[in-house]
């Protein structure tokens, strides 16, 4: 699949490849931002390097076909305002993303997982789709409810959110399984 297949619009937003030139954009959109990132993995970002390493680490992983992803942009705005991440295992992938705090209440996460989740069901050979969020990241939980995820329970201790604590964090797991695209009968 090329870079050109992945790029995904919907009436507000253009999703594409992410690429090491948008560090700095992304940097200032909402890494560097603790609001932001309260609920990761990881702490606030203040190099443009550290963007830059991690955009070429994943464009390794979209090459070894471990994972596939999108920078998020809202078509009247020039700058990325997120992005969202399919870590891929067989048929099964797991969907990580982070917005921008402006752009927070707009519904433009579930426009743009929406668009994800059709582009897997379109194209790729994955079934089931998971995610994860911390129990208190109810906008998070939402935006998965909205797009059709189911809540399938607690996963106790998964994941150290240093923004929130030191200790390993219960995670609120949700999931969803895609419908395969409709066969196209022959014409005749």
């Amino acid at each position: 699949m090329s870079v050109d297949d992945r790029v995904l619009r919907t009436s507000r937003l253009e999703l594409r490849p992410p690429a090491v030139e948008d560090a700095q954009a992304l940097l200032d959109a909402y890494a560097s931002d603790p609001r932001v990132t309260k609920y990761m993995d990881w702490f606030p970002v203040q190099r443009v390097s550290e963007i830059a390493e991690r955009l070429a680490a994943f464009e390794r992983g979209t090459a070894d076909g471990k994972c596939i992803g999108w920078v998020i942009r809202r078509l009247d705005e020039a700058a990325p305002c997120g992005r969202i991440d399919l870590r891929l295992r067989g048929e099964e992938a797991e969907v990580g993303y982070v917005l921008a705090v402006s752009k927070w209440g707009q519904g433009i996460m579930t426009e743009a997982l929406t668009a994800v989740l059709e582009f897997t069901r379109r194209h790729l050979s994955v079934r089931r789709v998971s995610g994860t969020c911390d129990p208190e990241n109810r906008a998070s939980a939402r935006v998965f409810q909205k797009c059709g995820f189911k809540y399938i329970g607690y996963r106790e201790g998964s994941l150290v959110r240093p923004n929130v604590s030191g200790e390993p964090r219960d995670s609120a797991c949700f999931e969803i399984v895609l419908e395969a695209p409709p066969t196209r009968s022959p014409q005749g």
